[in-house]
């Protein structure tokens, strides 16, 4: 519990003359009388009774007598060894841990002190402090319980010296798991270098997360916490407060420990840190820093965070309310090219696919998908025939011919004779590995020679690749089936896109792209194989085909939309300026929804095609303003990448880009709640208050802003006073008192806070 000191001034106005001192009876009944009024008003405020202890008598007639002494008011004893109010209570009692003192001095008394006299004294000085701000916080205070008043007269002056000292008695919080807290020392003189990063520690307690009964903790930067946690005894460890220890009408129970404040678990040092990093990516840290103890499990609880610099408590740090999100990218409607001609009625209308899966070295499939096929509309039929890139040729060509056999008397044998019909295709499966290899980032190894790849197939990918090998193996028959239809047919444009593929008529294939796109329901045709193979590398349908993609992507396979996107990419100059423009629309959508996750494997970041490989290609098709949406989604996109891997220079120009773009467009209070809640995304709570400071002195602020920039001046205090702070959450409670206390309530430990803790108690409890 961190000690706290309330050090509060006031001068009582003109009395009586005298020349005595306060007897022992008299100073009991001012005592008494002011203790009496204080309680009242603490009553009324809905705060815990002070309670007269006998060692704050003392400490406070200690001080009055000095200060009589020294014909002057002060906090400080410089020439002591009692310098602060800390000091001199801790001469006549151990047990306190939190500390205030209010003093006064009047002008001129004259005795004799009846007790007419005493209540008009003890009326001047309790309505001097309470109308003064700071006295009025230290007499209604729930931080403190116990109370005690000294009084000292001062024969030269003519004047009585007053102090009035404060106390919370120190607290042990019972069933710690630990004695000695585990052995952290109470040493902050070392920590100097690691409260240098403050911006980041800032948000270390809202990177804690109760999950079951494990307590994780996350952190975006696994680079930055290695420079914070330098040594073997460098670590992290748990504090769990319960909701109780904050409860209204008493003083907060945090324990007195000068290590932790409720219930602490075994620290956890950097080796052991690092070693149970469970995130997925390289740059990220996630691990369990321990379990809730059983007797907590059940009980409202929060989880506090202890950081330990060479085996000394450093800093601590618990979580706070922060509402944050990302700008939605902006609906950018795809460019159609519409040839002029008619769909059809008539001709190849359906495609079935026979799957037959082979173990390795088998030539006989050890599974057959079931499809029923026509045999009199069966128009032709391809066998595709694979083995995996991996073993050696002469092997995969023996296996590739034998599986080619294999499939051929399937047909034969549930069609009948079809030899004319049948064509048949039997190769090692270099254009699927190729597909894997940029699927999985292995980008270099692309541009090998394809002996270079099978090495690298055979000795560095064997154990990983097993997947991906037997995908390799997977062969198929593909059964075209004639056939005719009405226009009025849900299929019809399908039937004609199949019709077109297979004779390569590519106006018709383009029309048939167009219909389907037009049409409101979502028909997922396009994850056919035989679509995949015939449309993905056409470059006269790659306008329509990512427009399609664009209007259903959470539908389709999204490494088939990568593998698409980065194709084409690489091949732009290819591609018409529309073709390009609905190519660039479908990368910003994909980048955002792969890396919309706070921890992204490495195997999906790296499908994602490096932003510097398309910037120039944005920037040459998006120079007029009905491009520009597309340039934001671009950086919209392109910031996640560069959050995922801590750059921060190309987050600061993405971010920047951003900001400017929606602030010369902000018109509402609703666009600047949008651009509030992204600068907190990106931990900019200076920018925050800023701008919805702003809006408050134009008295713009709805409920919305004015709970957004409450959360955050809680969050990040140093962007304003005091009385800023307790304005806006005094405003937010008027304008929803229910959220309010909802908020509260949910974020207890903002009650250790005491303005907040009073209006808590006086309006939610």
């Amino acid at each position: 519990m961190k000690t706290k000191l309330l050090l509060l001034i006031a001068i009582v106005g003109n009395l009586f003359y005298g020349y005595t001192q306060l007897s022992v009876d008299e100073e009991k009944y001012l005592a008494d009388l002011l203790l009496k009024k204080v309680n009242k008003l603490r009553k009324k405020k809905n705060v815990n009774s002070l309670k007269n202890n006998i060692n704050l008598v003392k400490a406070a007639k200690f001080h009055s007598d000095y200060m009589s002494k020294k014909q002057k008011l002060t906090h400080n004893q410089l020439e002591t060894e009692f310098v602060t109010p800390k000091h001199r209570v801790e001469k006549f009692s151990k047990e306190f841990d939190a500390f205030g003192e209010n003093i006064l001095k009047t002008r001129s008394i004259k005795p004799p002190f009846t007790k007419r006299k005493l209540s008009l004294m003890a009326n001047l000085m309790y309505n001097s402090w309470k109308r003064s701000e700071g006295h009025y916080k230290n007499m209604i205070s729930n931080q403190f319980s116990y109370s005690g008043f000294g009084f000292v007269y001062n024969k030269k002056k003519k004047q009585i010296f007053a102090t009035n000292v404060f106390g919370a008695k120190s607290l042990k919080i019972p069933n710690q798991l630990s004695e000695n807290a585990f052995g952290i020392g109470e040493s902050y003189d070392d920590c100097t270098e690691m409260l240098d990063y403050h911006n980041i520690i800032a948000s270390f307690g809202n990177m804690l997360s109760i999950e079951g009964d494990e307590i994780v903790f996350r952190h975006h930067n696994l680079q930055y916490f290695k420079k914070i946690f330098k040594d073997k005894n460098d670590g992290l460890a748990l504090d769990i407060i319960t909701k109780d220890q904050l409860s209204c009408n008493q003083p907060n129970r945090l324990d007195s420990s000068p290590i932790y404040d409720g219930i602490l678990l075994k620290p956890i040092y950097l080796e052991e840190i690092l070693t149970k990093n469970d995130a997925k990516s390289d740059f990220r840290l996630k691990v369990s820093l321990g379990k809730v103890p059983s007797f907590l499990l059940g009980k409202d609880i929060s989880a506090n965070l202890i950081l330990i610099n060479n085996g000394n408590r450093c800093d601590y740090r618990f979580p706070v309310a922060i509402p944050f999100s990302q700008y939605t990218l902006i609906p950018i409607q795809p460019e159609l090219y519409i040839p002029t001609i008619n769909l059809k009625t008539e001709g190849t209308a359906i495609v079935k696919e026979i799957f037959f899966d082979f173990g390795s070295s088998k030539i006989i499939a050890n599974n057959i998908s079931n499809i029923d096929i026509n045999k009199e509309k069966v128009q032709s039929i391809d066998i595709k025939s694979y083995t995996s890139v991996d073993g050696s040729f002469s092997n995969n060509k023996y296996l590739y011919a034998k599986r080619a056999s294999f499939i051929k008397n399937y047909l034969q044998k549930k069609l009948g004779r079809i030899n004319n019909k049948i064509n048949v295709e039997a190769k090692e499966n270099w254009e699927l590995f190729n597909f894997q290899l940029e699927m999985y980032g292995f980008q270099n190894e692309l541009n090998l020679s394809r002996k270079e790849k099978r090495y690298f197939a055979n000795h560095q990918l064997k154990s990983m690749f097993k997947k991906e090998f037997a995908d390799q193996r997977k062969s198929k028959a593909i059964v075209y089936e004639n056939g005719t239809w009405l226009s009025t047919d849900v299929k019809h444009a399908e039937y004609n896109l199949i019709d077109a593929l297979l004779h390569e008529n590519k106006d018709l294939a383009n029309m048939a792209l167009v219909t389907l796109f037009k049409q409101k329901e979502m028909n997922v045709f396009l994850e056919s194989d035989f679509i995949i193979d015939r449309l993905i590398h056409k470059k006269e349908l790659v306008q329509n085909t990512a427009a399609i993609f664009i209007k259903n992507i959470q539908f389709y396979q999204l490494d088939t939309v990568i593998y698409y996107i980065n194709y084409w990419l690489k091949r732009a100059d290819e591609l018409s300026e529309n073709a390009r423009k609905n190519l660039l629309n479908l990368y910003t959508i994909t980048t955002r929804q792969l890396l919309m996750h706070w921890d992204v494997d490495n195997e999906r970041f790296a499908r994602v095609l490096h932003p510097k490989k398309v910037k120039t290609l944005f920037k040459e098709i998006t120079k007029n303003e009905k491009s520009s949406s597309l340039y934001l989604n671009y950086h919209m996109a392109i910031i996640e990448y560069y959050g995922q891997i801590n750059d921060y220079q190309n987050v600061y120009n993405s971010f920047n880009y951003i900001t400017n773009y929606f602030k010369e467009k902000s018109l509402t209070i609703e666009d600047d709640i949008k651009l509030a809640l992204f600068f907190n995304h990106w931990s900019r709570y200076d920018l925050t208050l800023k701008l919805l400071s702003k809006s408050y002195l134009e008295d713009r602020l709805n409920e919305e802003a004015i709970f957004i920039f409450a959360q955050t001046l809680i969050a990040y205090p140093e962007g304003s006073d005091e009385i800023t702070r307790e304005a806006i959450l005094e405003g937010a409670l008027k304008l929803n008192k229910q959220r309010w206390c909802n908020w509260i309530n949910s974020y207890f430990q903002s009650l250790r806070f005491s303005y907040i803790k009073d209006l808590y108690c006086n309006h939610c409890n």
